[in-house]
């Protein structure tokens, strides 16, 4: 049988004190934020909220639910949270957020060129003592291995190419540029959804005019509630690309 009610805050109370027993605090209640995360006629429930170990809440610039029907459709509210760490991005930066590419420029290559590639190949082949019958005890990986050796020394060799360093910018933008990011991505997917009532003739989502209220009041911007009109949306669609 399911608990009652009576066991059940029991059950929360002791998972309470157990979790600020270990210093684990809820950043909802630090915050003073008293939202439920899911709800229904008759029940809610605070079980989706973020706890954190209690000397990193002096790090915690703001914490705040998030409708997110917009995205993922679900009933349960999104948990957003921001932090600054000020010594998290001190220092060089590590060597594992930069991948380094070579890139060949075939084109550059003519008949004579490729003539000069393939004796080299031979070449290499001749003096890694690579196989050339599979009647060998070599193993299939030490003579693959061999190959690939020959092969991409006669291309750095013989064919023009360059080496390019790609940066990876994760961890590398701020808390701010990343939640610009994931506003311009709600304001698309809220056009998208537009659009689609307008090419399918389907109800206009006008619920989705609160998340644009939050946007227009965070970043100044004056991006009209969508109509209740279909004839209207077009209109409604370039002036909010405008915008």
């Amino acid at each position: 049988m399911p608990p009652n009610n009576t066991t059940f805050l029991s059950i929360k109370y002791k998972l309470l004190q157990f979790l600020q027993y270990n210093n684990i605090y809820d950043l909802a209640d630090h915050t003073n934020n008293s939202s439920y995360t899911w709800h229904s006629s008759r029940h809610h429930s605070t079980i989706d909220y973020i706890w954190a170990y209690l000397p990193l809440l002096k790090y915690l610039n703001s914490f705040y639910l998030d409708d997110a029907e917009n995205c993922t459709q679900s009933d349960h509210k999104i948990l957003i949270s921001s932090w600054t760490f000020p010594h998290a991005l001190t220092g060089k930066n590590r060597h594992s957020t930069r991948t380094k590419r070579r890139t060949f420029n075939y084109k550059a290559m003519n008949k004579e060129q490729w003539e000069i590639f393939a004796d080299q190949v031979s070449l290499n082949l001749t003096t890694n003592k690579t196989p050339l019958s599979i009647q060998t005890s070599e193993s299939l990986e030490t003579t693959w291995h061999k190959i690939q050796t020959s092969i991409i020394n006669a291309a750095t060799k013989c064919i023009p190419n360059k080496k390019t360093t790609i940066r990876n910018f994760q961890h590398s933008f701020s808390a701010k540029a990343t939640l610009l990011h994931l506003n311009l991505k709600k304001l698309n997917n809220i056009t998208r959804q537009v659009k689609a009532s307008l090419n399918n003739l389907s109800p206009i989502p006008v619920h989705l005019n609160s998340t644009i209220h939050y946007l227009n009041s965070t970043y100044y911007l004056n991006i009209l509630d969508i109509p209740n009109l279909h004839e209207l949306i077009s209109s409604w669609i370039t002036n909010t690309n405008t915008e």
